[in-house]
C-alpha cells in the first residue's frame, strides 16, 4: 500500500486541487478567493491526492471542498484531513465550524457534525460563495465545534 502524508496546500497545488473536486462532482467557485490558505493536501510522492479547506468568516469556519481521488478512498485520508482543519479551527479561536453537503451527510455524523437549518448559520456563513452560490439550497447544511 502507497503512503501519503499531510502539507499545507502551495499554488502549485491549484490544478490538482480542481481536477480532484470535479472528479468528485464539487464545487470550484469560490476556492480561489481563499486558496491556497487555509487548504491542505494529502499527497503521494509528490502528488496530491486529496483536498480540504477551511474558510475564516468572523469567529466561524466553513469546511469545504473535502475530495479524494477515488483510488485514494478508505485510507483514512478524509478524516486526517478533517480533523487537521478541525484543530486548525480550534488554534484560530473559531466557535464553531460549518458545511453543506449533497452526499456525504452520514460520513460527517460520524465525525461528530450535526444537522442545523442553513438559516440558523452565522450570517458570514452564509454569505460565503459556497453558500450564496456554489451549493444547491438542497445541500445539508451541517455544523460542530472545533478540535481543542
Amino acid at each position: 500500500m502507497a503512503s501519503w502524508r499531510l502539507r499545507a496546500a502551495m499554488p502549485r497545488d491549484r490544478e490538482a486541487a480542481w481536477t480532484l473536486l470535479r472528479e468528485a462532482g464539487l464545487p470550484t467557485e469560490g476556492v480561489d478567493d481563499n486558496f491556497p490558505a487555509g487548504y491542505f493536501v494529502a499527497e503521494s510522492g509528490e502528488r496530491p491526492v486529496a483536498v480540504a479547506g477551511l474558510e475564516r468568516y468572523g469567529s466561524f469556519g466553513l469546511l469545504r471542498s473535502l475530495a479524494v481521488s477515488p483510488a485514494w478512498r478508505r485510507r483514512g485520508i478524509g478524516k486526517a484531513l478533517t480533523d487537521r482543519l478541525l484543530a486548525l479551527a480550534g488554534a484560530m479561536g473559531l466557535e464553531a465550524v460549518y458545511l453543506l453537503t449533497t452526499t456525504a451527510q452520514a460520513y460527517f455524523t460520524k465525525m461528530g457534525f450535526r444537522c442545523v437549518d442553513r438559516k440558523d448559520a452565522p450570517a458570514g456563513i452564509r454569505e460565503s460563495v459556497e453558500f450564496a452560490k456554489a451549493c444547491p439550497e438542497s445541500a445539508i447544511c451541517m455544523s460542530r465545534k472545533p478540535i481543542p
